[in-house]
């Protein structure tokens, strides 16, 4: 049987599509309780970054944020393809706050987490359930297979949720994180999740 011709520039392509993670972009992607963020979203955002109880807690500042640049960030979410933010939604298409697969990293599949919500979703297992989506996102969609995050050594409460719901402590960065990730000069510990499909905290 004479060998299959393969022409080499469709030999690349094919490789870095089994290599990219299907990064959802776009204004119209919902995912469970999960969907894109939309313009409307601009003031609940600023309201979580200017609540001290809140920000208290951040590495990153966000004391700069106003309205323009709230709705700089929300626009520019629809065309990421290094970062997956996406808006909780309260089932009626309010905004509860932003949960986040940072730094997309389609050699080692993995991904940085963030969560930050308003304070009236404190308490009230919106967290849990977001969460427990993104990661069945970042499996089963995008194919990712291990999720990371940081946080502040004191914060006692966001550690014991990120225990909580199946995060693993490491004694040091990750080594999927970048050195300008790990290097941040502020006292943090880090945590991981392997993405497996028979890990039942994303099923919960």
């Amino acid at each position: 049987m004479p060998r299959a011709l393969h022409t080499p520039s469709l030999e690349r392509r094919d490789n870095e599509m089994s290599l990219n993670p299907l990064i959802p972009i776009g204004q119209n992607f919902m995912f469970g309780n999960l969907r894109s963020l939309a313009e409307q979203d601009a003031s609940g955002m600023l309201e979580w970054m200017r609540d001290l109880k809140v920000n208290r807690w951040f590495v990153q500042d966000f004391s700069s944020m106003d309205k323009e640049s709230a709705s700089r960030f929300i626009q520019e979410s629809w065309s990421n393809r290094e970062s997956l933010h996406l808006a909780v939604d309260d089932g009626s298409g309010g905004y509860l706050g932003t949960i986040s697969l940072k730094n997309i990293d389609c050699i080692s599949r993995s991904a940085e987490y963030a969560i930050a919500l308003r304070s009236a979703a404190h308490g009230t297992g919106v967290a849990q359930r977001a969460t427990s989506c993104l990661l069945q996102l970042a499996r089963d969609k995008m194919g990712l297979t291990e999720v990371y995050l940081n946080v502040l050594r004191d914060n006692s409460r966001a550690r014991a949720f990120y225990e909580k719901v199946g995060f693993k402590l490491l004694v040091g960065p990750p080594a999927v994180a970048s050195a300008n990730q790990a290097d941040k000069g502020i006292d943090l510990v880090w945590y991981e999740m392997r993405l497996i499909a028979s890990d039942s905290t994303l099923l919960t």
